[in-house]
Order: C-alpha cells, then structure tokens, then sequence
C-alpha cells in the first residue's frame, strides 16, 4: 500500500512515522489479495492506509480496476478513513463495484475554525454533496460512516455535539474518536500543559482509558454522553 501521509494534522503521528508520501505498486498489492483470496480463503480485506485516495491513479484506481476485471467475490473495508476531499464519483462507484462493504470517512469536526487550526482537511460546504455522491455509487446510509474526533485540548463538548447532529442529519453514523495525545505532535506541548495528567511521564495516560484533556467544559460524562448520542441519532435506540 501507500507509505506516509500528504497532510500535516497537529493531531496525528503519520508524519512523524513517515515523514515523505511514497505510493505503493497496484500490481503488487493486487497479487498479495489474489494469493490470500485464492490460496488461502481470505475474504475479508481492510486498507489501514492514511491516505488510500491521495494521488489515487497510482494505486488505489488501477487496484479496484484489476480486483473488479478478476471477479474477486471479497469484503474491502477502510477502518482507518479515508480523506474525503479526494473523493470523486469514479473513484466512490469503482470502491462500490470491487466490493468495499463500508467507507469511513475522516470529517473530525462540522466547524471551519476545527479544520483552520488542525488539519485544512475538509470542506464542510461539500459535506453533504459528497455523501450523496457515495449514495447515488449504491452505498446504503448504515455503509457510510464518518468520525467526529473528541477530546482536543480546550475542545468544547458542544463543539462535538453539533459535529455530531450535523453528520448525522445526512442520515449516516457518526462514530466519535477520542483523541489521544502522541509525542512530537504539533499539539503534543499544549497537550502536555492541558492535561491534568502526567502524561510526559507515564504514556498510559496518553490512551482513552482515560480523558486526557478533561476540562470544565469537556468532562468524562460528557464524552459517555456524545458516545451515546451518536448512536440513538442514527439508531434510535437507548
């Protein structure tokens, strides 16, 4: 698959684990699924890949081109997200037609000033026009699934709730991630002076098993209660 990532979000590590963008060889990565799906069963396939659409006429086009002319019968999935701004109609009916049975989409937040500061990531005035391009490609509402990222440092509880209710009001999911802090991120210093954990010192602190960045006006019950509401908006149960 492809190596690194284009972008430079002050929430991630991808850049520091691959600091260069290397696009991987579709011949190659379609031998690997031909191999496993033939020899050995495989059926089920996901792409934990940062940035699977970035310059996707070099890997991920040519891949779906070759996996649909096989007439492989596999499940594709995207459990990482994909970066939606790269999306296009070719691109979302080809992913239908190769069998990816879900897209998970990285959105993160339905505010401007989120994708400002953090990412430069998405186009929020595209949001709901993309997701009707998915749609009309043949993915049902409960395939297509968008993470709203939780927990920044001075991040507002409201802020989610509305990034929340805005995805959702697309008649998709909307799956909150949690945000951990990761050294040598550009938000890792105001992450250190925010945490009310010593999370320099001991890196458990820097998981979801708890809420490194709890404030007044982002506590505990509040990210239980976002998790929640998430579900009863696209569900409708308790």
């Amino acid at each position: 698959l492809n190596n690194g990532c284009p972008l430079s979000c002050d929430y991630c590590a991808s850049r520091i684990l691959c600091p260069s963008f290397t696009a991987g060889e579709p011949d190659e990565v379609f031998e690997i699924i031909s191999a496993m799906a033939s020899e050995a069963g495989v059926r089920s396939f996901a792409f934990y890949d940062d940035a699977l659409l970035y310059r996707k006429e070099m890997l991920l086009i040519p891949l779906l081109e070759r996996i649909i002319a096989s007439a492989l019968s596999i499940d594709l999935y995207t459990p990482n997200a994909i970066h939606i701004r790269y999306l296009d109609t070719e691109t979302a009916l080809l992913m239908q037609k190769a069998g990816f049975r879900e897209v998970r989409m990285g959105f993160e937040s339905s505010s401007d000033n989120f994708h400002e500061i953090h990412d430069g990531k998405v186009d929020t005035g595209k949001f709901f026009s993309q997701i009707e391009m998915l749609k009309r490609a043949g993915f049902a509402s409960d395939q297509i699934i968008a993470y709203i990222l939780a927990g920044l440092p001075g991040q507002y509880a409201a802020e989610v709730e509305e990034s929340i209710r805005y995805v959702t009001s697309s008649g998709i999911r909307a799956s909150v991630a949690e945000y951990s802090p990761v050294p040598g991120t550009a938000l890792w210093k105001e992450s250190v002076s925010a945490s009310r954990y010593p999370i320099a010192e001991e890196p458990i602190y820097q998981s979801n098993s708890v809420l490194p960045m709890e404030w007044t006006g982002f506590s505990w019950d509040d990210m239980e209660r976002l998790k929640k509401l998430s579900r009863q908006l696209f569900y409708g149960s308790t």
